[in-house]
């Protein structure tokens, strides 16, 4: 279990934990199985993350990163590394910053190609 971007949710995912608005209203009950109406109304709402079963932020990076050309991955890794070399690459937030700013460099190279 762990909490993943919604725009990284996919249908058929299962909430791990309630979904609540900012008033603590109840969106989506834990053990609902995501379909594409659900996606939809997560983001209407302004949900950035959910906790979803058997999946967490590193699964997600995991399976974005194996969609990826490696020689491209590396590249963007590189080109991102040198944007960050005086932040602390071991902070938990930086990190995370790194890993999705890198794989977004690399889907833009892609495209690019």
């Amino acid at each position: 279990m762990g909490s993943i971007n919604v725009g990284d949710l996919q249908v058929g995912m299962v909430l791990a934990s309630e979904v609540k608005n900012m008033n603590g209203q109840l969106l989506m009950p834990s053990g609902l199985t995501i379909n594409e109406k659900h996606l939809g109304l997560l983001k209407a709402w302004g949900i950035t993350e959910v906790e979803v079963q058997g999946v967490n932020k590193e699964d997600v990076a995991t399976q974005a990163a194996a969609q990826l050309d490696p020689a491209i991955l590396a590249e963007a890794e590189a080109k991102t590394k040198e944007l960050f070399h005086h932040a602390n690459m071991h902070h938990a937030a930086i990190a995370e910053l790194i890993t999705l700013c890198t794989l977004r460099k690399a889907r833009l190279l892609s495209t690019l190609r």
